[in-house]
Parts: structure tokens; C-alpha cells; sequence
């Protein structure tokens, strides 16, 4: 609802600035709102961003999301992660994994492609985190992206799996010169693990988690 919301107040910006009514949108304008800005890192440069922002938007918490699987079946899923995991790195993975689908309700192949740099950007705003998230690569090679709300404290959960566990399987198999900066990767290879094996996770947990409903996402 905020993303749209945001889009609306966009669009009345553009029609302020249309009619030269520089007091139509603003903190106090006729329409109160304010823009805000977060700061992106990307290739090595930084990227201003910025967005507007009504008092009325919900307070981006987990629980007010959709969510691609309900979230009885999110406690199941989580519940079973140590039983059907063979290795530390593997549970903390899966844990992570159900997470990111829990707290931004975003389809697999987003989850797949979010990267360590989004993690540390979104990290980096302190009042509105916001996490960058790839949505599709259109004609011509341009990929789009859309920004999703995530709390604080999953922010940390999510920092705290890079540093302490993924860190160690880059090290382990293709060194710091080889990380391609993908969130979630193979412990075995390093490398960014595919949709279909997200896929197969999923389902690989809803089987122990003794859910009949279909647990994919998107």
C-alpha cells in the first residue's frame, strides 16, 4: 500500500510542478507529505534516491506484509530447518531463506538475486530501511528493481548470517576474488544458488514440516 501510495503523491508532485503551485505537495503544502532519500552503492559509486513519504503509510513491519505462504506454515518450516539440515552453514541458510520470502513477500527468483552489497545499503538507512530488489530484466538488457520495507532487527539477523557464515564458505571455495556477491550461495561451490534449488528447498521443508498445501513462493 505504501509503494502506491508513493506512486500517487509522485504523480501530484509532478502535477504541483506542472501548474507552478510549489505549495499544492510538501510538509506544508496543501497536501502534506515530505520527500526522503536513501543512498545506494553500486559499482563503486553512490546513488541518491528519493521518495515520498505520508504519515498515513503503514509501519513497514513483517507481520502487515503479504506473505507468499501463511505464516502458520512459516513457524512449521522454520521448526523443522535443524532437523533436515546436514551442516550449521545449511540450517542458518534455510533459516535466512524463509525469512527474506516471510518479511518482504517477494518471488523466488527476487530472493535468489538479492545481493550482500542491497543488505549493507538497506542497513545503512537509518530511519526507513528499504531493501533493493530485482524484479525483471526487460528488452534491451534494462533490469528493473522495486524497494521493499524490512525491519531493523531482520536486517541484523540477515548481517549476521553474511559475516559469520557465508563469509566462511567464500573463503573456503572461491575466495574474496571470485564472490560473485550473491546473498544466498552453495556451500559447496560459492556460487549463487538457482531458483529451482529454492524451489527444491521449499519443498524439501514443507515435506518434513508435513505441509499438504503447496509451500513454493512465487
Amino acid at each position: 500500500m505504501a509503494n502506491i501510495g508513493r506512486t500517487c503523491l509522485g504523480f501530484l508532485g509532478y502535477v504541483g510542478e506542472l501548474y507552478l503551485e510549489s505549495s499544492f505537495i510538501g510538509a506544508t503544502g496543501t497536501i502534506r507529505a515530505e520527500t526522503k532519500e536513501f543512498k545506494l552503492a553500486s559499482q563503486g559509486k553512490q546513488i541518491v534516491r528519493t521518495y515520498w513519504h505520508h504519515h498515513s503509510f503503514p509501519n513497514p513491519e513483517p507481520q502487515t506484509r503479504r506473505l507468499p505462504i501463511n505464516s502458520t506454515n512459516i513457524a512449521k518450516l522454520i521448526e523443522v530447518i535443524p532437523d533436515v539440515s546436514a551442516t550449521t552453514y545449511q540450517r542458518r541458510r534455510r533459516f535466512i531463506l524463509v525469512k527474506l520470502l516471510e518479511i518482504t513477500g517477494a518471488r523466488r527468483v527476487e530472493v535468489a538475486n538479492i545481493r550482500v552489497e542491497d543488505i549493507y545499503n538497506a542497513r545503512r538507512l537509518k530511519q526507513e530501511p528499504v531493501l533493493k530488489v530485482f524484479t525483471a530484466k526487460r528488452s534491451g538488457g534494462r533490469e528493473e528493481y522495486r524497494y521493499l520495507p524490512i525491519s531493523k532487527t531482520d536486517l541484523e539477523l540477515i548481517v549476521n548470517f553474511i559475516e559469520k557464515f557465508r563469509h566462511r564458505i567464500i573463503k573456503k571455495t572461491i575466495g574474496g576474488a571470485g564472490d560473485q556477491g550473491y546473498l544466498l550461495i552453495s556451500e559447496s561451490s560459492g556460487l549463487r544458488l538457482a531458483t529451482e534449488t529454492l524451489t527444491n528447498e521449499l519443498l524439501l521443508l514443507a515435506k518434513a514440516a508435513k505441509i499438504e498445501e503447496q509451500a513454493c513462493a512465487h
